[in-house]
């Protein structure tokens, strides 16, 4: 007993823990969604159907443009987060789903979703496809020294036109994947986003709730945190092999050290989850994207494993992470209705 609990003092001190004050819902509120969770489940696969968020227009364009336009807006919207890494971007960004010119899919300024965008810059821009390949060159080159660019577009024949100088974004990649899995990571440089989840996941709120929580672990550096954490419970074993050798309890086989490592990389791994989950959110309240879509996609978790209801591993149970969401939704309009920063609270210091 006392070998353990040396082995949980070491592991404590070595390890990476989170930098937020993130809610934790209490047990009563995690226990009713829970249930209403299963419910949920019990009413059948066209009763869940029914209760999802719509399916956006942008649906209609290729997987690719969409995620981008998407994440696009969520990295602009994180970028007071993201310290000093951040990039210039533009707060525009378009798709072109059928071979007329390519459509303003989310911008800020006089243009409007559905709007045909027709020059840049005073350039011509081609039809289909073509015209997004030509946009996004174009506008990279211009981010590079940060220069302002001038959109012109038709809508209902009218000329519409707007500049839009360059803004900061985080400076972290997103990338579609196709693994056939139901899944999002980060690696502490890029956002995954799996191509299944991303056709399942319609709604571009939900979209980009999963694209912060995502981008939340890599600003948060929870990657780099957990190899630290593993580091730490891989010495703090080793140590205690020692003790134990040394007392003459038997050689140094290597086994609690392996054993350490894997404690140390499950502790804190539900804490960042929900740290994750908190920031997350808050990136969604700076992006104006829906904020409930953060209850709705753990929602959805369930939907795809449902003993994660009720069941934790490295991640909370989706009980806990809906009733913890709908908890931080609160705080968020209460700073919203108080004229708060809205930044998320931090870590009580030592």
């Amino acid at each position: 007993m006392r070998a353990l609990f040396l082995l949980a003092s070491l592991l404590l001190a070595g390890c990476a823990a989170p930098s937020t004050a993130y809610t934790v819902a209490p047990p009563e509120a995690v226990d009713h969604e829970a249930t209403q969770q299963e419910q949920m489940m019990n009413a059948g696969k066209y009763a869940r159907h029914a209760n999802r968020a719509p399916a956006s227009p942008s649906t209609r364009y290729p997987m690719e443009q969409r995620v981008v336009s998407v994440a696009e807006r969520v990295l602009i919207a994180a970028a007071p987060f993201c310290g000093q890494r951040t990039m210039p971007a533009y707060a525009i960004s378009v798709g072109a789903a059928d071979s007329g010119q390519p459509t303003v899919l989310n911008a800020s300024g006089s243009l409007r979703t559905g709007d045909r965008v027709t020059t840049i810059n005073g350039q011509m821009v081609p039809a289909g496809s073509k015209g997004w390949v030509m946009l996004n060159q174009v506008g990279a080159q211009a981010a590079r020294t940060s220069q302002t660019i001038t959109i012109s577009a038709l809508r209902n024949r009218q000329q519409v036109s707007e500049q839009y100088p360059a803004v900061a974004a985080c400076a972290y990649n997103v990338a579609l994947q196709n693994n056939n899995q139901w899944n999002a990571f980060a690696d502490g440089e890029t956002v995954h986003i799996e191509s299944r989840l991303a056709q399942d996941v319609s709604n571009d709120d939900d979209l980009a709730f999963v694209v912060a929580h995502e981008l939340a672990h890599n600003i948060l550096e929870h990657v780099s945190k957990q190899q630290q954490n593993v580091m730490a419970g891989a010495a703090a074993g080793l140590a205690l092999e020692a003790i134990i050798a040394g007392l003459g309890g038997g050689g140094m086989s290597g086994e609690v050290a392996r054993m350490g490592a894997g404690v140390g990389g499950m502790q804190y791994s539900q804490d960042f989850e929900r740290e994750a989950d908190y920031v997350g959110l808050y990136i969604l309240a700076h992006s104006g994207y829906d904020l409930e879509a953060g209850p709705r996609i753990a929602r959805r978790i369930a939907e795809q494993d449902p003993r994660a209801i009720r069941y934790a591993s490295s991640h909370p149970s989706s009980a806990d992470r809906a009733a913890s969401l709908q908890a931080t939704i609160r705080e968020i309009q209460q700073k919203m209705a108080t004229g708060a920063p809205l930044v998320p609270n931090a870590a009580p210091q030592g």
